[in-house]
C-alpha cells in the first residue's frame, strides 16, 4: 500500500509491502524519485512520512536485493486530492426582506489547506470587507437601496481549488406611520391615603415612539378628550413620550398621535385611579407544630398588589420574653417589587419549649396588617435505624472457581429527625476500618465492594452511624446531653463459599511436626461441610477423635507459623482417656462431607516425647 491508482483525501497514507528472497534482503524505498527511510521486519517493509505529501500524484519504488544479488523492483502511482474549500454565507438567508439599507453580511468558510477569499461582490461590484479566521463580515456603506441584491463570496484554498456561495435577497424600505408601543400607565394606578390626603396626586404618562424610516415631525396628546391637545417637543429624550400630570380616583384616557414622514398615527388608551386601602396578605408562617432543631430559621411570607415596604418578625418564648436575632428579606432571591419573605434566625440556641411568633407587614401606601403563628422545640434523642442490609446475615454465597468473588455489601439507614451524619460513618469489614468515599457512601446508604476477590470464609460487616441532633437540634447549652449525637451499631456476617472444587481445597498440613507437647491441624474448607478428625496408632487403632461429624463453615483453619490468629484444631498427644501416648508414628485422617461426596485425607504425625 498503497495500491496503484488509488487517491486519498490527505497526505499520510499508510507505505507498506512485503517481499520474498534468500535472506539477507536490502530493500531500498524512493518516494517521487527521492530516496527514503526504510523499516524492515521479517519480510515486510514500512515507511513513516515525515510530513504530510502534497496534493497532486506521487510514484513509489521499492527495489529489494537478495543474499545472492538477484533484485526485484515494484513501482506504485496514487494521487493525493486534498479536499477543496467549503464556504457558507450565514446572513442574510435567501429570500430574506429587510426594512432597512444596512445588513450584517456574514460569511463563514473552511478548508483542509490556507483558505483565502478571492472574491466578495454585491450586485456585482467588489465590496471590501473585513475577514479574521475563517468569518467575513461587511455591513454597507452607503445603505443599499430598495429592490434585490444578490451577494457572492468565493473562497480559494493553498490547491487552487475553489468554492463559491451566492444569496439573493430585498431591501423594502417601510413608509409606514410611527409605531407606538410600552404605554403607561394601564389598569390600575393606585395612590396613598397620604398623598390624596396632600393633594399630591401627581402620575407620569409614558410611551415609545419608533420610526427607523423617518424623522418625527410632531408629537401631541389630549387627556380624558377634553380640550386643548397639547403639544410635545420632539426632541425630547430621542423618542420618548414623558409627561406628567395631575389625576383624580376614577377611569382616565389618553390619546397620542404622533407624526412623521410616512404618516401619522393616533393611539389611544385608558387606565384607572384608585386608592390603596387593602393591607398586605400574610401566610406561611414556619415553622409551626413540634420541630427538632435549637437554631430554626423563622420565615414568613406576604403579599400585596403595590409590594411590601416594610416587614418584622418578633419571636417570644414560652415566658414571654422577646427572643434575641436577626432578620433578612429576600431582596437578592426575588424579581418582584417589595418583600415577599422575611426570615429571623434568632442569636443562641432555643430551649425546649413552646415560642410565638408575631408577623407585621406594610405596604408602600401605609396600609398594615398582623398574624401569629408558633411552634414547639424539642431534641431528637432517636439514633438512627438500619432499614436493610444486603447480604444478609448467615448468608452463605456460594461461586464457581472462575466467578468473581466480590459481593456488594449495602446498608440502607435512615433518621427521621436531624438526618444522618455521612462524616460519622464508621465502616469495618473483617477487623479492618474502610476509609468509604464519597461514591461509596451518602446520608442513606453505604455500598462497597471488595477490591479483591474473597477467599472461602466467614465475613464480619459493622456499621457504626451518627445522626445530625449535636449540629441541627440538641444545641442548647441548659439541656443535658443536648449536644451529643444519637449512634447506631450494627453487626451482621455472611460467608463466601466455592460450589464447583473440592471442599478441601488446599491440602491439610500440621505444624510442627514432629512435635512433643501439641501440634496444630490445620485445613482450608471451600465450602461448609460436616468435619471428622480422627487420630490412629500405627496398628491403624482410633486413639482419639479430635472433631465428630461436626458441622464447619467455609474458611481457613490455620494456624500460622508465628503461632498468632490460630483456629486450626489442636491435639496434644494424648488419648481419648486422658492418658499420655508414647512417643512413635500417628495417623490423623481428616473426613469432610457436604452431602454429595465425602472427602479424606490421611496426615502422618511424628509424636517425639
Amino acid at each position: 500500500s498503497p495500491a496503484a491508482g488509488l487517491t486519498y483525501d490527505n497526505g499520510s497514507p499508510v507505505i507498506a509491502g512485503e517481499f520474498t528472497g534468500v535472506a539477507p534482503v536490502e530493500v531500498k524505498l524512493s518516494i517521487n524519485g527521492k530516496d527514503a527511510e526504510v523499516k524492515v521486519d521479517g519480510n515486510q517493509f514500512t515507511h513513516d512520512l515525515a510530513e504530510a505529501l502534497a496534493h497532486g500524484d506521487h510514484t513509489i519504488s521499492v527495489e529489494v536485493t537478495d543474499a545472492n544479488g538477484k533484485t526485484a523492483q515494484a513501482t506504485t502511482v496514487f494521487t493525493v486530492d486534498i479536499p477543496g474549500p467549503s464556504v457558507s454565507i450565514l446572513s442574510p438567508a435567501s429570500g430574506q426582506t429587510y426594512d432597512h439599507g444596512t445588513p450584517v453580511i456574514r460569511a463563514e468558510f473552511m478548508g483542509s489547506t490556507d483558505v483565502n477569499v478571492t472574491t466578495f461582490t454585491i450586485n456585482g461590484e467588489d465590496a471590501d470587507a473585513e475577514v479574521e479566521d475563517n468569518q467575513l463580515t461587511y455591513t454597507p456603506d452607503p445603505a443599499l437601496g430598495d429592490g434585490e441584491h444578490t451577494v457572492v463570496v468565493e473562497v480559494t484554498d493553498a490547491n487552487k481549488k475553489t468554492a463559491e456561495a451566492s444569496v439573493v435577497f430585498s431591501v423594502m424600505r417601510d413608509k409606514t406611520a410611527p409605531v407606538i408601543t410600552a404605554y403607561a400607565p394601564t389598569g390600575v394606578v393606585r395612590l396613598n391615603k397620604a398623598d390624596v390626603a396632600d393633594e399630591d396626586m401627581g402620575i407620569t404618562i409614558s410611551a415609545d415612539i419608533s420610526d427607523p424610516e423617518s424623522d418625527l415631525v410632531s408629537v401631541k396628546y389630549l387627556i380624558n378628550d377634553t380640550a386643548p391637545t397639547h403639544s410635545y417637543p420632539v426632541d425630547n429624550a430621542g423618542n420618548k413620550f414623558e409627561v406628567t400630570h395631575s389625576f383624580n380616583a376614577g377611569t382616565h384616557s389618553i390619546t397620542l398621535i404622533a407624526a412623521s414622514e410616512g404618516g401619522s398615527k393616533e393611539f389611544r388608551w385608558t387606565f384607572t385611579v384608585e386608592v390603596d386601602e387593602a393591607p398586605p396578605a400574610i401566610s406561611n408562617i414556619t415553622p409551626s407544630g413540634t420541630v427538632q432543631a435549637g437554631l430554626p430559621t423563622i420565615s414568613a411570607s406576604a403579599t400585596d398588589d403595590t409590594g411590601v415596604e416594610e416587614m418584622s418578625i418578633t419571636l417570644m418564648d414560652s415566658k414571654g420574653e422577646e427572643v434575641k436575632g436577626k432578620s433578612s428579606d429576600d431582596a437578592e432571591d426575588r424579581a418582584n417589587q417589595g418583600i415577599t419573605r422575611l426570615d429571623f434566625n434568632p442569636d443562641a440556641p432555643l430551649e425546649e419549649g413552646t415560642y410565638t411568633i408575631n408577623v407585621r407587614a406594610t405596604d408602600g401606601y401605609g396600609n398594615s396588617s398582623t398574624a401569629k403563628g408558633g411552634f414547639t422545640v424539642t431534641f431528637d434523642t432517636a439514633a438512627p435505624i438500619i432499614t436493610m442490609a444486603s447480604p444478609q446475615n448467615g448468608s452463605r454465597l456460594t461461586y464457581k472457581h472462575d466467578e468473581e468473588r466480590k459481593p456488594n455489601i449495602s446498608i440502607a439507614y435512615s433518621d427521621a429527625g436531624t438526618g444522618v451524619n455521612v462524616d460519622s460513618i464508621r465502616f469495618v469489614f473483617n477487623d479492618q476500618l474502610i476509609n468509604l468515599t464519597s461514591k461509596q457512601k451518602s446520608a442513606s446508604q453505604v455500598n462497597y465492594t471488595p477490591p479483591a476477590d474473597l477467599e472461602p470464609g466467614k465475613y464480619v460487616v459493622k456499621l457504626e452511624v451518627s445522626d445530625n441532633a449535636h449540629q441541627q437540634g440538641n444545641v442548647s447549652e441548659k439541656n443535658e446531653g443536648a449536644r451529643e449525637a444519637n449512634t447506631a451499631v450494627y453487626e451482621f456476617s455472611f460467608f463466601v463459599e466455592r460450589g464447583d472444587t473440592p471442599i478441601m481445597w488446599a491440602a491439610p498440613f500440621n505444624y510442627p511436626n514432629p512435635f512433643s507437647k501439641n501440634t496444630r491441624i490445620s485445613l482450608v474448607l471451600a465450602r461448609r461441610a460436616n468435619v471428622s478428625i480422627t487420630i490412629f496408632d500405627s496398628t491403624l487403632r482410633p486413639v482419639r477423635v479430635l472433631v465428630d461429624n461436626e458441622v464447619m463453615d467455609a474458611g481457613n483453619y490455620t494456624k500460622n507459623p508465628a503461632g498468632a490468629g490460630s483456629n486450626a484444631i489442636g491435639w496434644d498427644g494424648k488419648s481419648s482417656s486422658g492418658e499420655d501416648l508414647a512417643r512413635g508414628i500417628y495417623f490423623c485422617q481428616i473426613e469432610v462431607n457436604d452431602g454429595i461426596e465425602p472427602e479424606f485425607v490421611t496426615l502422618k504425625l511424628a509424636l517425639t516425647r
